[in-house]
Parts: C-alpha cells; structure tokens; sequence
C-alpha cells in the first residue's frame, strides 16, 4: 500500500487523490512501494527518457560537438528547460500539493453541516473519480501524440543551424525526430496532465463553495477558518515556477538566436504574470460570497452583542456609584469587555478575500526568479545589482 493510499484511510475519506499518470506506471510495474518513491523515479525517468537519448544521437551524430551547428542540444535553452525543469518539477510537486489537498479535504468534511456531510462525500468522489482511473491518462496521452503526427511542434524556427535540423537536406536529425515523436509529446502528456488535475482541484473548490460552509466571522485568521484552503493553494507556487521556467526558456532562445532585445519581451512578461496570478489566486474567489455574507451578519450580531455589552458596563461601572464598596478589580467585568471588544474588531477586519498580500507577493517571486538568469545573461551583474540596489533606497 502506498503511502498516499495510507494517508487517506487514516482521514476516513472516500477520496483517492488523483496521482499523475506516469506514477502510476510505476505502481503498475512494480518499480517503487511508496508514493515518495514513485513520483521521484518518474520524475527521474522522465529525464532520462526524453533528454539523454537526444544527447547521445546528436553526439553519434557528430552535431554536438566541434562546432559543426551553432546551437547543440546543450544551447537549446527550450529543450533544457522542458525536459531537465518543467516536466520534471511539475511531477515532484505532487509530493507537496496531494499532502495539502487531502488535508483541505479532511477540513472541509469537519465544516459542513452533518445533514450535508453525505452529499459532500458523495460529490468528493465523482469530482475525483475521472482521474483515478487511466482512461483519463490514456485519452491524454493519445492526444499528445496525435497532435505530433499533425506536425503540432513545440519550438520556432531560428536563424542559426540546430541539433535538431539537417542543414544539407532540412529534414530531422535523428535527435530531432526522437524529440518531435517522443520528448516533445511526453513532455506535452505532463502538462496536460498536471492541468487536468488543477482543473478538478478548481471545480472541486467551486463545488464546496456551493455548501453551505460554517464559517466563524470572529476566527482569528481572519477569513471565518479557511486559511487552510490558502495554505493549499499556495503549494502550486511549484507548478507557478515551473511554467515560468517554460516561458524564461523560450524568451532566452530567441534573445540568444532571434537577436531580439529582452526588452521587447516586457509586455509578454506581464501579461504572463498576470495570468498566472489569475490563475492560481483567481480560484479563491469562489468564497468571498459566503466571506461576505457572514461578515455582515458577524458585523450586526457582534455589534448589537458588543454594544450591549458596553451599556451594561457603562451603567454599572460609571453611573453613580456612590456607597458602592465593589471594586472594578475583583470583578470579571473588564476582562468580559475587552474580549467582546476584541472579537468585534476581530470581525470588523474579517478579509472578503482568502489571499492576502503575502500570498501574491510569494506567486510573484517564484514567477518572477526563473527570469533572474536570463536578466544577468544580458545585463551585467554589477548593474544589475546596482540598479536594484538604487530602486531600493
């Protein structure tokens, strides 16, 4: 047994967390006994499988070395990048992001009210159910190769000779063919994969926002108690990261063989940020109505409770007291007053939203670091760290 399999009966849920196709082929063949062991070997064999057959055929080749192209396989930022970071990063991350997922699972199971709990565990399975089966992975992976053979590639043309292109002939090098009828449809197989999933993440949490959550509008998180649905969604920063690595290899291709100015890419890059952000916090806003609604209601009957409370201390304690031998300090009345003040302030600043600044500012810093290399490669380190050194003080 597994140790995700294990972690969900130690939850008590009828949920098996939707696991990538190429882990469970390692199930399947008996290569790995635990999850930890399974993703990391397919992670690695995904490497080996994709990117070392191209380097070997392009050194049998004679394409490789000796400078008989100007970009080899080990210059291919494009190639680099997918196969050494993208696919292989996006597969780890299910080491971190299923851990989270059936913990915001197994929370969710403790809010819903115990006439809904049935229905919950019910929509739980259906929701996950397309993915745990290797239809799914199959009809995707199909796909993959299918776009392939339909002469759908991942790479443009550059104004340089290649690894992958035969400059007498223009047809494939036996490298290039390996990469357009195999690396590159497994490589396109892991990202259709590892968006599937996020998808049903997503509709999952559109789902559970459809019940009716018991939120406290006086938690101290500040978002009624469901700060552990942000802590979740955090974990895909990974998935965040590697993508942005994707796009910061392309643009590095192009600025090292298309001569274009890195410049020019300002406006991509921030659209791109943009999007990620919407992507990965956008989910998130499927709460804010019942956010909303119970701040409301928390504002009026923690207001009304509240200023009763003040009218009742402000009548005993600072109306006329004279011949009163009770004193303030022997009494529990002003330690009651600001804890009911408290909590009131708690709700007041009760956030509509589960992001907050920290969490965007996080996405924005693992999107942003994969272009940090490529910024030094053409602005010199020194000022580099000087002009961010300027903007700072």
């Amino acid at each position: 047994m597994s140790e995700s399999q294990e972690s969900n009966n130690e939850m008590d849920s009828v949920v098996t967390i939707p696991e990538n196709g190429l882990v469970k082929l390692m199930y399947l063949f008996k290569l790995a006994k635990t999850s930890r062991q399974a993703v990391s070997l397919a992670a690695l064999l995904f490497a080996a499988f994709t990117f070392l057959p191209l380097l070997v055929l392009s050194i049998i080749s004679g394409t490789e070395f000796g400078g008989s192209v100007e970009m080899p396989v080990y210059k291919d930022s494009i190639t680099l990048t997918r196969d050494l970071l993208v696919a292989p990063i996006l597969i780890l991350s299910d080491l971190a992001i299923r851990p989270w997922m059936a913990k915001s699972i197994e929370r969710f199971e403790g809010m819903i009210a115990a006439e809904s709990l049935d229905s919950f565990k019910a929509m739980v399975v259906r929701v996950f159910a397309v993915r745990n089966s290797m239809v799914a992975d199959l009809v995707l992976l199909l796909f993959s190769f299918v776009l392939a053979f339909c002469g759908t590639g991942l790479t443009f043309s550059i104004d340089a000779s290649s690894w992958h292109i035969d400059a007498a002939s223009g047809s494939l090098t036996p490298a290039g063919f390996y990469n357009a009828f195999f690396s590159q449809p497994l490589f396109r197989f892991i990202v259709m994969s590892w968006l599937f999933d996020y998808i049903l993440w997503v509709y999952f949490l559109f789902r559970v926002s459809r019940y009716r959550l018991r939120i406290i509008a006086s938690h101290p998180d500040g978002v009624g108690g469901l700060s552990f649905i942000k802590l979740t969604q955090a974990q895909y920063g990974i998935a965040a990261f590697a993508l942005s690595c994707s796009v910061c290899g392309v643009i590095a291709q192009a600025v090292h063989y298309l001569h274009l100015k890195l410049e020019s890419f300002s406006d991509m890059a921030l659209l791109f940020l943009i999007l990620m952000l919407f992507v990965f916090a956008g989910p998130l806003l499927v709460f804010t109505p019942q956010l909303l609604n119970c701040k409301m209601n928390g504002t009026f009957t923690y207001g009304k409770l509240t200023g009763q409370l003040n009218r009742d201390f402000a009548g005993r304690w600072l109306g006329d007291r004279a011949g009163s031998d009770e004193k303030l300090l022997d009494t529990c009345d002003p330690s009651a007053l600001a804890d009911m003040n408290a909590g009131y302030e708690t709700v007041m600043n009760m956030r509509p939203v589960l992001f907050d600044r920290t969490f965007i500012v996080g996405y924005i810093v693992v999107i942003c670091l994969p272009a940090l290399p490529l910024v030094a490669s053409v602005i010199p380190l020194k000022s580099l760290l000087k002009q961010i050194f300027d903007a700072l003080m």
